[in-house]
């Protein structure tokens, strides 16, 4: 029983340092694709071509200091990034768990970790004291509610519908659920600064960066999981994610009406007509 428990933290280590790792060259990933989306050069200085990028980055966040806010909770302040990271790294140990088998038997756990993966957010925003962290965890909250909706609907339907049609309506929602351009209104620079994040800096931002990026990943991984499985998994999830990103630069922010509207005006009708269409097949 021992070697069993050893065997099974080991493999959870080894899993969750790949991940971290992985999380750190995506962004170098993005900035660089963002860069040639807006004709610019991005990160090019740190060693060959900006390939050490993060770890530069990361070494400038850990010498930054932090100070949080007078009227804030300082130490659930200080835990919220930790919560955060806990509860994005549960979606990758939870899926690869041996321990854990009944996590394979559908969806459910899937839409479970997503559904509490908004109390990070919650726990960013509300312990900062901040009017703009507030706006910003108030905004994900509402987000998430309308768009998991669409999610676990669209889930249901790839039983019986074209899963072309449905992996539209799943891949906007998922975009939504992640807070990810043109859904990123939590974190919208141009009205309110960075959001849940704003008061956050140094070791703290660090986390909440890296946190979001893993609930990223997961979604991509999730997707191929879902609608592309089979061989050439690296090659189909580094597609994903390279959609995602070039998404993000080519698409501007949408209002925060227009997101609701969409959700509940345009995407919860054509559900429920797909649904309804497969109740008159049956």
């Amino acid at each position: 029983m021992l070697n069993v428990n050893l065997c099974f933290f080991l493999q959870m280590f080894v899993l969750v340092l790949l991940v971290l790792i992985s999380v750190a060259f995506f962004s170098l990933f993005e900035r660089k694709l963002l860069s040639y989306v807006q004709y610019r050069k991005g990160p090019n200085k740190v060693s060959l071509v900006g390939v050490l990028q993060p770890l530069a980055d990361a070494l400038k966040l850990l010498t930054k200091s932090n100070f949080p806010p007078n009227q804030s909770s300082k130490i659930m302040y200080s835990l919220s990034p930790l919560l955060f990271m806990g509860m994005s790294l549960m979606f990758w140990v939870l899926y690869y768990s041996p321990l854990l088998e009944f996590v394979h038997s559908g969806f459910l756990m899937v839409l479970f970790c997503f559904s509490i993966s908004v109390y990070g957010v919650i726990f960013l925003g509300w312990f900062s004291n901040s009017k703009y962290a507030t706006l910003g965890f108030i905004r994900s909250i509402s987000q998430s509610i309308s768009y998991e909706i669409v999610l676990s609907f669209g889930l249901l339907l790839m039983v019986s519908f074209p899963l072309s049609m449905v992996f539209f309506v799943v891949f906007i929602a998922l975009l939504a659920e992640g807070g990810r351009s043109p859904f990123d209104l939590p974190e919208g620079e141009s009205e309110i600064v960075s959001g849940y994040s704003i008061e956050y800096g140094g070791m703290n931002y660090c986390l909440v960066f890296l946190s979001e990026n893993l609930v990223l990943m997961f979604m991509s991984f999730f997707i191929y999981l879902v609608f592309f499985w089979g061989s050439l998994s690296l090659l189909k999830i580094s597609c994903i994610l390279f959609l995602i990103v070039l998404i993000r630069g080519t698409l501007p922010r949408m209002r925060f009406d227009k997101i609701m509207m969409m959700c509940w005006l345009s995407l919860m009708p054509l559900i429920i007509g797909f649904m309804l269409n497969c109740l008159l097949m049956l």
